[in-house]
């Protein structure tokens, strides 16, 4: 087996092992703009607003401690595990980073 063919067989192999990895979740990373006890509004760097859905399962860190749902507020930078839920983006985990500085008025 030559190398480009043994490379690209590896490379084959680890997707499956990359998606696992990540438990086949998707991720919405930015900074939350709006939220409520049912969604989450959060604004990623290109300027898109993502709808997230929240559930009673939905887990909350601050880094590896466990936080709460009143942890999120606007202005606080997040990255999102997700997963579909027919139509719906639902999140699995919120992971809770550092509020933007306030803008000046």
């Amino acid at each position: 087996m030559n190398r480009r063919a043994l490379l690209a067989a590896l490379a084959v192999l680890a997707v499956p092992v990359t998606l696992r990895a990540h438990g086949g979740h998707d991720h919405v990373m930015g900074t939350v703009t709006a939220v409520s006890a049912e969604t989450l509004e959060v604004e990623d760097k290109a300027g898109k607003r993502v709808v997230v859905h929240l559930t009673a399962q939905t887990k909350y860190l601050r880094g590896k401690e466990a936080a709460a749902a009143a942890d999120v507020k606007e202005g606080t930078r997040v990255v999102v595990d997700t997963r579909k839920d027919g139509a719906r983006t639902v999140a699995v985990e919120v992971k809770l980073g550092v509020a933007k500085p306030a803008s000046p008025k």
